[in-house]
């Protein structure tokens, strides 16, 4: 999956859990959570462009393999399982590994300025505003999260953009 921030930074990682406050991902060396107030959206399989206006739209809801898009308000992710308020169907929960290519919880905002980009290697993308460098890694100030620490043997790639 993917995690998409409203300021553009790409999080990669499978998700153990979302829950009203962070997305939080699996594994004994999983990714550090990332705060739910900032998520836009999380893709689960590719985007097929005939559907990005959904995705771009901002309208919170989850986008199906079907091409469908409920509308509502995600309740959390857990199990490998999505749950959606919808005002027309209730509660109702799809299988993130077969049903779902995505879900909004907000409209991105990719006009965030930021100053410098990092990709990671395993295919994240951070954009922050400041960076500095200490004996654990990169310090990076990404817009929407605040400060992010991220192992040097991590990072891929390191631009400034002009």
């Amino acid at each position: 999956p993917q995690v998409e921030l409203q300021s553009g930074s790409l999080q990669l990682g499978y998700i153990e859990t979302m829950d009203d406050t962070a997305v939080h991902f699996e594994g004994r060396f999983g990714r550090e959570s990332v705060s739910r107030g900032g998520v836009a959206n999380i893709r689960f399989q590719p985007l097929p462009s005939r559907v990005s206006p959904s995705l771009n739209a901002g309208r919170p809801g989850v986008l199906l393999t079907s091409g469908e898009f409920i509308e509502g308000e995600c309740r959390g992710v857990s199990v490998g399982r999505v749950a959606i308020s919808s005002a027309p169907l209730g509660l109702v929960r799809y299988d993130v590994n077969s049903e779902v290519v995505a879900i909004v919880l907000r409209k991105r905002s990719l006009s965030a300025a930021h100053s410098y980009e990092m990709k990671l290697v395993n295919g994240s993308v951070w954009r922050g505003l400041e960076v500095a460098i200490d004996p654990m890694g990169v310090v990076l100030r990404e817009p929407m999260l605040g400060l992010r620490r991220i192992p040097m043997h991590e990072v891929a790639e390191f631009r400034r953009r002009s």
